[in-house]
């Protein structure tokens, strides 16, 4: 055996192990686009369905949805970062600021807070199988119909398919 091939040796050593890594490493199954049909709730609010996209980003991702609507689209894009800490990103009416955690593999769940109002908790769940995305989203919510305008929480669950 030559010089040469001597100097070649632990490259090839290591090729089956960096192979085997390679192999074993398996694609992050949340990015990608996701949608959802109007509940009752959308449908009495005139709108029309929901799409989610989610893209890799450092240390996370970035959600993106849109909320379509007969008289226009409601937007929003947050970074969605597991890391504990505050993230801020846009809506239709303004900046909010989302902190998020991993609780297992498949969820994340994020406190979202837009302007004085009562932050809301979503938590995401990706299934098994990897074809639908589910988020319930807990919030505060006037009841503008007593005197007082008592406040009480709205639950919503959205399940969004992958497209």
């Amino acid at each position: 055996m030559s010089f040469k091939n001597l100097q070649l040796l632990p490259l090839l050593l290591a090729l089956p192990i960096l192979a085997t890594g390679i192999a074993q490493a398996a694609p992050d199954p949340l990015p990608g686009t996701w949608t959802a049909p109007p509940s009752r709730e959308d449908t009495a609010m005139g709108l029309t369905g929901t799409t989610l996209t989610v893209a890799a980003a450092p240390g996370g991702y970035t959600f993106s949805s849109v909320a379509h609507g007969k008289h226009g689209d409601m937007q929003a894009t947050l970074p969605t970062i597991p890391d504990g800490k505050p993230h801020t990103g846009s809506t239709t009416f303004g900046p909010a600021t989302a902190t998020c955690h991993r609780t297992d593999p498949r969820t994340l769940a994020c406190e979202v807070r837009m302007g004085p109002s009562p932050p809301s908790q979503s938590t995401f769940v990706l299934s098994a199988d990897g074809k639908t995305l589910t988020e319930t989203d807990t919030s505060a919510s006037n009841d503008s119909t007593s005197a007082q305008a008592a406040q009480h929480t709205v639950t919503t669950t959205t399940v969004f398919h992958r497209q």
